[in-house]
């Protein structure tokens, strides 16, 4: 819960400055496993929000009937429905790193097609490994979303940049998330949290901005588990 807090309170606050005073801003949040971003922009009533999932993923029934205002959309893994520059804002957030090595390039440049400008993805990288490894250990590999980390391995930042520049997308900034040496102790107190808040928006989203406060830089500083990065088409 708390790393999912982290991992949103970037694209929570960059959607809080860019989209004020705009009638509408659309957005899409690719690859969410379940309901993502829409947690996390109730008090913005001028957003639309895409949810955007493969063909294999089925989006909950309960998820849905929760965001009624939010479009739940299914693709083939390649090649969305959207034209080109639909979206104010597109996100990617920890799906990245489950995308195989060699679609990762692909997968930016879809990306970067359907967003008029403005791209945030974050995700963990290559030096975290051993950190998901100990993780593994911990709990007998029956950590489901660590089977495709293994598989598929953390992306390399550098080779990451060399895929923006391929597709002619400009890095602006980057934002550490939480601390690598943290982050084990921090899933296991998520995992708990989770439990308690998995089904009450209001609380949820109330800890959330508790932690927006200020709480978060306590658990950032230092080498990152993982990084988000604000990207640019122009």
């Amino acid at each position: 819960m708390i790393d999912t807090f982290q991992r949103y309170l970037y694209v929570y606050n960059y959607i809080k400055k860019i989209s004020e005073g705009k009638k509408s801003f659309n957005v899409l949040d690719v690859g969410p496993n379940g309901p993502g971003l829409a947690r996390y922009i109730s008090e913005f009533p001028n957003v639309r929000l895409t949810l955007l999932e493969t063909d294999e993923y089925k989006f909950l029934k309960e998820d849905i009937e929760a965001y009624p205002e939010v479009d739940f959309v299914n693709y083939d893994g390649e090649r969305s429905k959207f034209k080109d520059s639909t979206f104010d804002l597109v996100t990617c957030i920890d799906t990245f790193e489950h995308v195989p090595p060699q679609n990762r390039e692909t997968f930016i440049k879809e990306l970067a097609r359907v967003a008029k400008n403005d791209i945030i993805m974050s995700f963990p990288l290559d030096h975290a490994e051993p950190f998901e490894k100990i993780l593994r250990m911990m709990f007998l590999n029956k950590i489901k979303f660590l089977d495709e980390h293994k598989l598929y391995g953390q992306p390399n930042e550098d080779d990451f940049k060399k895929f923006l520049k391929s597709n002619k997308v400009r890095l602006i900034e980057t934002d550490n998330n939480l601390n690598v040496y943290l982050w084990i102790p921090v899933k296991l107190f998520s995992s708990v949290l989770y439990r308690v808040v998995e089904h009450r928006k209001a609380m949820s989203f109330k800890m959330f901005k508790v932690y927006a406060k200020g709480f978060h830089r306590v658990l950032t500083y230092g080498k990152p588990y993982s990084k988000t990065f604000l990207l640019s088409k122009k």
